[in-house]
């Protein structure tokens, strides 16, 4: 379908103005929203278009998930959900990532992107794509999906987790260097590709398991390849006590001094800021 007509639904613009258009209709024309507006209105516009008929629906711009860990679909109902975090991680979700390979993580991969699709959402943010999940793979199916990815190459140099020294398996540890060449390389190959809809970032493992040295070099590249940051930040009380015993400040503090605040910065969670963040 090149041109259609969304017409009967309860159209929600989101434009600012909060309205809800009762019996209303988007114009779609190739990649473009003609038109949208009451029935009546629209219909006029919509000579030869292929009508959808969304009786009854909702019609609203499609969802963004800023914080996506496609590697862990595979994993649901299988991970215990009455555990803290550390524990969490430690014991559970690390240990079954750690045997995945290309295969898996492409599989897995595959599964998330079709329930966002089939839920609404046409955009996210996948924050860390650890070697062996396959970045080539995965990035492969956000081509052919239609979806809109940020996909971030996974960036740390240590073992630990907060407060937590050396937590981290083998299998799931990277080397810092590997993870800068592989970044550059995922950039130039994947960035702007599918019309646009791929962008490649940092993902920047959480505090404990990423060197001052490679923050430092994390937001120098940043600015070097015009691209995004994202992060766990303030996830939990542990990230507090790392911030102030390693750097004497808050959260907000920490990022300030590692040149990681501005556009295109996302940091997921927060639970744990206060008003001076």
């Amino acid at each position: 379908m090149s041109r259609y007509l969304i017409q009967g639904g309860f159209v929600v613009p989101v434009d600012g103005s909060r309205r809800i258009i009762r019996d209303g209709c988007v114009l779609v024309d190739g990649d473009r929203i003609e038109a949208i507006g009451p029935k009546q209105e629209v219909m006029k516009l919509a000579a030869r278009a292929e009508v959808v008929d969304a009786k009854n629906c909702l019609i609203i711009p499609g969802l963004i998930d800023t914080h996506v860990h496609l590697a862990q679909a595979l994993l649901r109902g299988v991970v215990p959900d009455n555990l803290t975090l550390i524990p969490w991680l430690r014991d559970w979700v690390w240990r079954f990532l750690g045997v995945y390979d290309k295969g898996d993580g492409k599989a897995s991969a595959a599964l998330c992107i079709l329930e966002m699709l089939k839920t609404g959402t046409t955009g996210f943010i996948e924050i860390h794509i650890h070697t062996r999940y396959g970045f080539d793979g995965i990035a492969e199916l956000v081509e052919k999906s239609g979806i809109r990815g940020v996909l971030s190459k996974t960036i740390m140099d240590m073992k630990g987790y907060a407060s937590e020294e050396n937590i981290m398996p083998a299998s799931m540890i990277e080397d810092g260097e590997a993870c800068i060449r592989e970044f550059k390389e995922m950039h130039r190959r994947w960035n702007g590709r599918g019309d646009g809809r791929i962008d490649v970032w940092l993902g920047l493992r959480s505090a404990g398991a990423v060197s001052d040295k490679l923050y430092h070099e994390a937001a120098a590249l940043a600015e070097e390849y015009d691209t995004g940051i994202t992060n766990h930040l303030a996830e939990v009380r542990e990230d507090l006590e790392f911030y102030r015993k390693a750097y004497g400040t808050s959260p907000s503090g920490f990022l300030e001094k590692f040149n990681m605040l501005g556009e295109r910065r996302v940091y997921a969670h927060c639970v744990w800021l206060n008003e001076e963040d």
